[in-house]
């Protein structure tokens, strides 16, 4: 066995594995007698079947197996033997002599291709970097607890509703129009919510009727395009909706009652509803803390991502032009599919040649992360989990979600985005230690406003990543 590095470049290194008949047979040896042990033929036992029978009719497809498993892992263990550091996935390049396995009594050299990590600058003690603080104001607060209290409003009857987004009417409705033989819609009370009425001035229309009033509409002058809602309220399936043609039909609508949901006052006694033995709230100016606490946390999620595009700027300026080997990179993305042509290899490849100095950016925070040895625990993601619902959903308690949690673990692919995403969170915290901030105080508006023109920026550059990589494929061959 013999091992002979060549680098190619600054991003590429050749290893040429050669095994000799002295390593192969072995190998091949030892997978035969594995092989005969489970194997059964017709006139043998299990097992039994003489070796010279098996290495017939299965030693081709045995030493396939050894010779495409056997020399990569050499060449995996003298990467890690010798520490190099690897970017992306190697590939096997070439096999001398080309007729595979023609002969077993002679050497075969295996080139692999393997992708090198570039020299990064990767410090970023003492960097010069802006920290925006997202300020929170009182109005800010009291707003929040303005809507804390709407998320709690109970129905309540009223003569006339005052919040068309809270207003309900229940109505006793009658079809008009029937088809022939057909059992005309009567319903005694049904329930629409004004909220989902789509056109505004009938919104407003609607939410001024009073008990006892009537007035005709089809279903789609209430609901618009929407059939689901057409369907609820009607009482039918949506395949019934379109196959009699309900949502065009007119119907007699009758007020029955009203209802709103009012928003409880906003006293001592409301504040203490938020009480747990894990917070105990036992007065306004309690629930005020606890909001501004939340709203903390959410802002400086937003000034961290703001932090981001800055460290990723930082970065990228300061390894500019290094040489990144964009072949192994795309297949370590596309080996994870079953199948990819060489056609969309290449697009890939096309793809971070032309947003290379970006992923530079990328591969050095990566570096960073893996150097200041930033690791994901189970705490992190049930944390992370806990703020997700809170987000997503207003489920806020952790003892909910670790109920949840224990009762039906994390979702599989939204476990592997949060991963991504503590990870992030964790790897631009330890930066934010090491460097020297200037901070600046911001609005949440002047925050939003900004975090928009970053997305922006990075959307359309993906965009001319698009279509240079569409240009490239015209006149580009597949990579070999």
């Amino acid at each position: 066995m013999d091992i002979k590095e060549n680098k190619i470049s600054d991003s590429v290194l050749e290893l040429a594995v050669t095994v000799t008949p002295d390593d192969y047979m072995p190998w091949y040896n030892q997978e035969l007698k594995k092989a005969r042990k489970n194997i059964s033929m017709p006139g043998f036992r299990k097992g039994m079947v003489p070796q010279s029978v098996v290495e017939k009719k299965y030693g081709k497809a045995l030493l396939d197996e050894i010779m495409r498993r056997e020399p990569a892992q050499i060449m995996y263990r003298h990467l890690d033997e010798n520490k190099i550091k690897v970017l992306g996935q190697p590939y096997l390049d070439t096999v001398e002599p080309a007729n595979a396995w023609s002969t077993l009594d002679a050497p075969y050299v295996f080139t692999f291709s393997v992708g090198l990590m570039p020299e990064l600058d990767l410090n970023v003690e003492g960097a010069s970097l802006p920290w925006k603080k997202v300020t929170i104001s009182s109005e800010e607060v009291e707003e929040a607890l303005k809507s804390l209290a709407d998320r709690h409003a109970e129905p309540q009857e009223v003569e006339k509703i005052g919040r068309t987004d809270k207003g309900t009417l229940f109505l006793s409705a009658t079809q008009k129009e029937v088809s022939e033989g057909a059992e005309p819609i009567a319903l005694p009370e049904a329930r629409l919510d004004l909220f989902y009425v789509r056109n505004e001035s009938l919104q407003g229309a609607l939410a001024g009727k009073a008990k006892g009033d009537t007035f005709t509409y089809t279903p789609a002058e209430i609901f618009a395009e929407d059939r689901y809602a057409m369907a609820h309220f009607l009482g039918v399936d949506k395949s019934d909706l379109e196959n009699k043609g309900l949502a065009d039909r007119e119907f007699d609508f009758t007020v029955v009652r009203l209802e709103e949901r009012i928003a409880p006052e906003v006293n001592e006694e409301f504040a203490k509803k938020f009480s747990t033995e894990a917070k105990p709230i036992n007065s306004l100016d309690d629930l005020r803390a606890e909001i501004r606490l939340g709203m903390e946390a959410d802002r400086e999620e937003l000034s961290f991502k703001l932090f981001s595009y800055d460290v990723f700027a930082y970065l990228q300026e300061k390894n500019q032009g290094k040489e990144l080997p964009l072949k192994h990179m795309a297949l370590s993305v596309l080996s994870r599919e079953e199948n990819y042509t060489e056609e969309e290899l290449q697009t890939r490849i096309n793809i971070y040649k032309s947003m290379q100095d970006r992923l530079v950016g990328q591969v050095a925070f990566n570096a960073i992360a893996e150097e200041l040895g930033i690791d994901i625990q189970e705490a992190d993601l049930k944390g992370a989990y806990v703020n997700y619902f809170r987000q997503n959903y207003g489920i806020g308690d952790p003892n909910v979600i670790e109920s949840m949690i224990a009762q039906y673990g994390i979702p599989e692919k939204l476990r592997e985005q949060l991963t991504q995403e503590v990870f992030t969170a964790k790897s631009l915290r330890a930066i934010k230690e090491k460097a020297d901030l200037k901070v600046e105080e911001v609005t949440v508006d002047e925050a939003v406003k900004e975090l928009q023109a970053a997305n922006k920026a990075d959307e359309e550059g993906e965009e001319e990543v698009g279509t240079y990589a569409d240009d490239a494929n015209q006149d580009t061959p597949a990579a070999e």
